[in-house]
């Protein structure tokens, strides 16, 4: 009857700790989301500040291409 009782003792300690290492589990789980969330977002705000500088750099050739056009014309 102690070899039992020692061993549901056993089972029972055992239970508490995978019943633990499933929270930790779960728990770090969610930081992981949230940190992968976390680090996509200045990827996007990168992606979309290229694509705004290749817009400025468009216009600015082309302003400069009109500006050349313009002085040929004054000249």
């Amino acid at each position: 009857e102690d070899k039992c009782q020692s061993l549901q003792l056993s089972v029972d300690r055992l239970s508490l700790t995978l019943a633990k290492a499933e929270e930790d589990e779960s728990s770090l789980k969610t930081l992981v989301q949230s940190l992968n969330q976390t680090l996509s977002q200045p990827n996007y705000q990168t992606a979309d500040l290229q694509q705004n500088l290749g817009s400025i750099q468009n216009a600015l050739q082309s302003s400069e291409s009109k500006r050349r056009v313009a002085q040929e014309k004054l000249e």
